[in-house]
């Protein structure tokens, strides 16, 4: 074939491994430590400038790297090597402290940061003086605390007072099953845990001992399984073991208002058994077991009533019924067993007020029951335990801190929510308002330890690494505000988006309540997932959806993008939309491209655009993202068509920079020879000009 003789106009276009007659003019077989530019043409490489030796031997090729770009005097990198954490300035080269200390953090077996692949398990988001750093590896824990329940107690209150009326109240005991407890009954098994010791006159080590192998019963523990019983303060009960009965012991019953609340236990009489090895310590086997029963105690029932009738206009004021009625129940009798209605509850009464609060003493096992009747057709007096219909059901004077469900629709409880009452100077009794609470008996929130923690800079060349303030439910339960959906999975990655502290786990987009990063009364920062009212839907309350998508769908990263939040799977891409403002009633995620994507680094974003790599067999392609503005369509087109075979899979760090139009990327990936691809940058170089892509170089340096 006869050369080709040409004008060539530079030989700027980069690396093409497409045949010589389809290749653009300028392009070329290789190109090494040269940078294309539309200015200077074909120019060497940019040199490097040596600022100091940060460490004495190389990092681990496993090793987690973060900058901080703070300004242009201030920058650091963040290196994590599986063993310690450490911080350098990249300016001047000095070691940063970390919680006052040079020399790094030391990462021990079970923390946070603990991870035996650092680069590929950590990730880090900086947001002004803070950067989060995240372990995907570890799944979030809920809490371990719980909320109490909700106090068994219940309030009388006296709404409309008129003269000849009659106002009632009826109170019953009931078990733990919610039946009403028997008027009699016999007291079910009473188990001993019981040991045995040798015993004599004599003492040495601390013990009684005895020359002949004879022992004494010892009580370790004793477990009543019903306390409601009325029973005499001491009976007896025979003990056997599998080898002798022996003599009655004695049970010392502790009882409080009729109620057994515990007991002691004496024995006497000696067991004949074999000799212990060692004389002077405990010796256990053969544990006896009781096989009797307790008879002749009666159980309580508190089913009482008290009833009052208004004679004259002197007593017909609420406060004074409310008056009437507590005197009534202090005197009331229990009408089935006699006992007084002072062994079940106690009860009070603020003065001048219409009001009688109602608490039961009994042991926790046991509950009650309380209703009302009165002759103003129901409407003059209200009982409220635990749960009351409608919060205009509540009178406006209360008892501080008195807590109770409001109901919403019986067959949904997804609208339930709690309120505790709270007075205006703090007093007991008394005007206020009712603010919404969190529900009982539920976990408070997801246990820190197991969330990001944060690296904060306090100081130039200083740092404190600390454990993130997540804030604990303080309205509805379970039903009504869960906890967030990364609670029992792993969360990874993360973002901020529109004033929001994102978090990704499988396919859900969990975002924090909107104005991330508020200082609590220390100045701490707090970040909250929890709606703060479940009475009515805040734009500011944190935002929990997932994508709908007929794939199995892990979200990988995410990034702000046009006004929007695009987020990256292996084989999707899903855009957030919610307008102006991003709120719950809002947001909405729809699935926008299939393109497959290597998810060991985060796309890039680049002014107008994202890009982002994709691995092609051995090799590894970038493809371009936009949007059309017009349409609102999105697309990625790829840039590495004519170099389909040059650069190496398994990227793992990308980076970029609009002042110079490059980026360069970095791969792990080894060789068949032996060597390896992290000695070599792959450079990207491209220029636009009227929305004409002009350049599209490819190199290595």
């Amino acid at each position: 074939m006869a050369l080709i003789n040409t004008s060539v106009p530079n030989l700027i276009q980069g690396v093409s491994q497409q045949p010589d007659a389809t290749r653009f003019a300028g392009q070329c077989e290789e190109q090494e430590n040269a940078l294309s530019s539309v200015a200077d043409g074909l120019k060497k490489r940019p040199n490097t400038r040596h600022i100091a030796r940060l460490m004495t031997t190389a990092i681990s090729e496993n090793s987690f790297v973060h900058f901080i770009n703070r300004s242009d005097s201030e920058k650091y990198v963040v290196i994590h090597d599986g063993y310690c954490l450490k911080a350098y300035n990249t300016i001047s080269g000095v070691e940063a402290t970390i919680n006052g200390s040079t020399g790094g953090l030391n990462i021990s077996a079970g923390d946070y940061l603990d991870s035996s692949n650092p680069r590929a398990e950590l990730k880090g988001l900086t947001i002004a003086d803070s950067t989060l750093l995240l372990n995907s590896s570890k799944a979030v824990a809920p809490k371990l605390a719980k909320t109490s329940a909700l106090p068994k107690e219940a309030l009388v209150y006296i709404a409309q007072g008129d003269y000849s009326k009659k106002y009632q109240v009826d109170v019953e005991v009931v078990t733990a099953g919610n039946a009403p407890t028997p008027t009699s009954t016999t007291l079910p098994e009473i188990t001993l845990n019981m040991s045995r010791y040798l015993y004599n006159t004599t003492t040495s080590g601390g013990w009684n001992q005895r020359t002949t192998n004879h022992y004494r019963w010892r009580v370790s523990g004793v477990t009543i399984t019903d306390a409601g019983a009325n029973i005499s303060s001491s009976l007896q009960v025979n003990i056997s073991s599998n080898k002798t009965i022996y003599t009655q012991a004695s049970i010392n019953l502790i009882v409080s208002n009729n109620i057994v609340v515990g007991a002691t236990v004496t024995t006497s009489g000696d067991f004949e058994g074999v000799t212990p090895a060692n004389a002077y310590l405990e010796y256990g086997g053969d544990t006896p077991t009781i096989t009797d029963t307790i008879s002749g105690g009666a159980v309580n029932s508190a089913g009482t009533r008290f009833a009052k009738t208004t004679t004259t206009t002197t007593n017909a004021s609420t406060t004074k019924i409310a008056e009437l009625l507590n005197a009534e129940m202090g005197t009331a009798a229990d009408a089935t067993n006699g006992g007084g209605f002072a062994d079940f509850f106690t009860r009070s009464r603020p003065n001048n007020g219409n009001n009688i609060y109602l608490a039961i003493s009994l042991p926790a096992q046991h509950d009650f029951t309380i209703s009302t009747t009165d002759s103003l057709a129901d409407t003059g007096m209200k009982s409220i335990y635990k749960e009351v219909d409608a919060l205009s059901s509540l009178p406006i004077d209360n008892k501080n801190g008195f807590k109770v469900k409001i109901k919403g629709d019986p067959e949904l409880a997804e609208d339930d929510y709690y309120v505790e009452f709270q007075t205006n100077q703090g007093q007991a009794y008394g005007g206020g308002s009712y603010v919404e609470t969190v529900g009982d008996e539920i976990v408070t929130g997801c246990d820190a330890s197991t969330l990001p923690h944060q690296l904060v800079n306090d100081a130039v060349n200083s740092f404190t690494f600390s454990q993130v303030n997540y804030a604990d439910r303080v309205a509805g339960d379970d039903n009504s505000n869960p906890l967030p959906s990364f609670t029992g999975s792993e969360i990874s990655s993360m973002f901020f988006f529109k004033n929001r502290l994102g978090f990704l786990s499988k396919d859900n987009i969990i975002m924090s309540e909107s104005g991330f990063g508020a200082a609590n009364d220390q100045g701490q920062l707090v970040f909250n997932f929890g709606r703060t009212s479940v009475t009515t839907l805040l734009d500011s309350d944190p935002i929990d959806v997932s994508v709908a998508s007929s794939r199995v769908t892990n979200l990988k990263s995410a990034k702000g993008f046009q006004e929007n939040l695009v987020m990256f799977s292996e084989n999707g891409q899903f855009v957030m939309k919610g307008g102006d403002v991003l709120t719950p009633k809002t947001v909405s995620v729809t699935p926008i491209t299939n393109f497959s994507f290597e998810d060991q680094v985060d796309p890039l974003l680049l002014g107008s655009y994202l890009y982002f790599p994709f691995t092609r067999g051995a090799f590894t392609g970038m493809r371009e993202f936009t949007v059309n503005a017009s349409n609102d369509t999105y697309d990625a087109a790829e840039v590495t068509e004519h170099v389909p075979a040059y650069i190496p899979k398994n990227i793992i760090d990308m980076a970029g920079t609009t002042s110079e139009d490059m980026i360069a990327l970095l791969s792990a990936e080894d060789y068949s020879d032996g060597t390896n691809a992290r000695n070599e940058l792959y450079i990207y170089n491209y220029f636009w000009n009227n929305n004409q892509k002009v350049l599209s170089a490819w190199s290595k340096f």
